[in-house]
């Protein structure tokens, strides 16, 4: 394909909302955070707002989905140390429960969805 027939093509993709964004991808240890977390959060009653501006504050949080069930948010944070790790969850637990897993390995990493070509 040519130059332009790319960019056109790219340009409608855009247009047409299949391509939300253009992103890179950083290695934490790049960066002194080798740890990485997954916390389930149920807030304490009345907590909910005040919870959730806390999350998006902390720097060490990447991600965070606001999730159905039990819990209330499922967060992935980076982290230097045990230390830090603790730290965070001290802040936290003052606005909710948490239950905190560490991983040890990423078996799938974040990837769109399957996708197949549609005509529109």
């Amino acid at each position: 394909m040519s130059s332009p027939s790319v960019n056109e093509r790219m340009k409608r993709m855009e247009e047409y909302g299949v391509i939300s964004k253009y992103s890179i991808e950083l290695d934490p240890e790049s960066f002194d955070y080798p740890l990485t977390a997954i916390v389930r959060i149920r807030q304490h009653p009345g907590k909910l707002k005040q919870l959730e501006a806390m999350i998006q504050n902390i720097p060490e949080v990447i991600e965070c989905d606001k999730v159905t069930g039990e819990d209330c948010f499922y967060v992935r944070l980076c982290f230097e140390s045990m230390p830090k790790l603790d730290e965070i969850l001290d802040k936290v637990s003052t606005l909710g429960d948490t239950h905190t897993s560490v991983v040890k390995s990423t078996i799938v990493k974040r990837r769109n969805v399957p996708y197949q070509s549609r005509k529109r």
